[in-house]
């Protein structure tokens, strides 16, 4: 399956050329790695809003979403373990990416249901070091996106 690949690759070109595909995502200076490792790796909790309308232009009425991210981050690399609750459902999924220059994330969502209706949601952010938060887009490719926040949770000791 190349198509996730292909869309992370292709946002990420973007990104390291200068291009702001999702608006206004800010640059800062970038941690070192080390730093970057420290910072990433460990539990965070999000929401992810909705547009306020479809492609179509049709009104969206979806509350916002919580999620928790557990990320493990080497390098320059990001994995992980995703889970989000929406009413009494609750999605499991896996997380890949990677820490692009000026501090923006990038990582990519895949469902581990085989049956979910959407099957890559991509996700570029930028890191705040200063408050331990992440703010960017989502973005279903070819459909439509919406804005994420999180916070990194204390380690635990």
């Amino acid at each position: 399956m190349r198509r996730p690949i292909f869309a992370a690759a292709l946002l990420a070109a973007l990104v390291v050329a200068g291009c702001q595909p999702f608006g206004d995502v800010v640059r800062q200076s970038a941690p070192s790695k080390g730093e970057l490792a420290r910072t990433l790796t460990g539990t965070w909790d999000g929401v992810y809003h909705y547009p306020a309308t479809d492609l179509r232009g049709k009104p969206v009425d979806r509350p916002p979403v919580a999620f928790r991210v557990r990320f493990k981050c080497t390098g320059a690399t990001l994995t992980g373990r995703l889970v989000e609750t929406a009413g009494r459902e609750e999605l499991r999924a896996s997380v890949r990416g990677n820490v692009l220059e000026g501090g923006n994330i990038l990582f990519t969502k895949e469902p581990n249901d085989p049956k979910a209706a959407v099957k890559l949601v991509v996700y570029l952010g930028q890191l705040d070091a200063r408050d331990g938060s992440i703010h960017g887009t989502w973005t279903i490719p070819g459909n439509w996106s919406g804005r994420f926040r999180m916070r990194r949770q204390p380690a635990a000791e």
